[in-house]
């Protein structure tokens, strides 16, 4: 550990601009962020490349309001200088040190006073934590708690949830039952969702390419759409489409009138698995095209075999 010292610091008030000032990077600096809630001031430190979470503080603390003090109130409140806020010589006020402030040292801090930091601030010889704790959101390359092995960062999506509820209902409403004692007890309740119109949101979200949607056949829609493409095929088409239903053969039928390319547009945009396409395969060979969506890969089939081998492919 290195000797404290005091230092000038014109007009540095933020993270980024005091590692430029000091070529340091925000890792060896300290922040402190003043926070109130229903029990009072507190302030919490961590490191210049860390950001506090919110949730894990207010658990740590027992609290459950939490907002950020207002820079009059500190000022009027502490004496000390915003911009400037750092953990040695704050009076009356409560510090919470995250751990990976614990696990460094020889930091940087804010000095209380304008223009000045500490450098080679230490945590437990320059000031002393009242709580620690782990406060703070994860940045990837951290380890795991579990495994100890790096961690990966991904964005996800909620499509189902659960709460524990506990007693807070059942006690309410006089929910309870008899052990086998004979004994009276609320139940313990809890709540299980899924976030249904999340899914397909997921699901797309996962499956898609430049021209739209890539359903997986699971959850399509439709598993295919019937498209009459040239002239002389809107009556065949028809035909099949009745022939499918009789089937239990579920299918779309695009009977617009528009050309070809935009039903063949429309198609790949709302992501039906399979196109039946009756065009100039069926007027020249008699023979139906199976396009598939997701690989493009195309199929003649004899009309006579054409239900046996759409039931194949779906």
């Amino acid at each position: 550990e290195k000797p404290l010292k005091e230092i000038n610091t014109p007009n540095i008030r933020s993270i980024e601009s005091l590692s430029t000032f000091l070529n340091l990077p925000s890792a060896r600096l300290l922040k402190t962020v003043i926070y109130q809630t229903e029990k009072g001031y507190v302030g919490v430190i961590l490191r210049g490349d860390h950001a506090v979470n919110e949730e894990k503080l207010k658990k740590l603390l027992k609290v459950k309001k939490l907002q950020l003090a207002l820079k009059e109130k500190v000022h009027e409140d502490f004496g000390v200088e915003v911009g400037f806020v750092g953990p040695i010589g704050i009076d009356n006020l409560p510090l919470v040190v995250d751990k990976a402030v614990m696990e460094g040292k020889n930091f940087v801090a804010g000095a209380n006073k304008k223009d000045t930091h500490f450098i080679n601030v230490n945590p437990g010889r320059d000031f002393s934590p009242d709580v620690v704790g782990d406060v703070r959101f994860i940045l990837p390359g951290d380890r795991c708690l579990v495994c100890n092995r790096s961690l990966n960062i991904k964005r996800g999506m909620e499509v189902g949830h659960l709460f524990h509820l506990g007693y807070k209902y059942s006690s309410t409403l006089g929910a309870s039952f008899l052990n086998e004692k004979g004994e009276k007890h609320p139940l313990l309740m809890g709540c299980y969702g899924i976030g249904v119109s999340r899914l397909p949101a997921a699901i797309i979200e996962q499956n898609h390419d430049e021209d739209g949607i890539v359903w997986p056949e699971e959850v399509a829609p439709f598993p295919a759409v019937i498209i009459p493409a040239s002239q002389g095929t809107f009556s065949f088409s028809q035909k099949l489409y009745q022939q499918l239903k009789s089937s239990s053969i579920d299918v779309l039928w695009d009977d617009r009138d528009v050309s070809a390319g935009v039903k063949f547009k429309d198609s790949d945009l709302i992501g039906i698995p399979l196109k039946i396409i009756v065009g100039r395969s069926f007027l020249k060979e008699e023979k139906i095209e199976i396009k598939k969506r997701k690989d493009g890969e195309l199929i003649k089939v004899n009309k006579a075999e054409f239900v046996h081998r759409l039931k194949e492919l779906i």
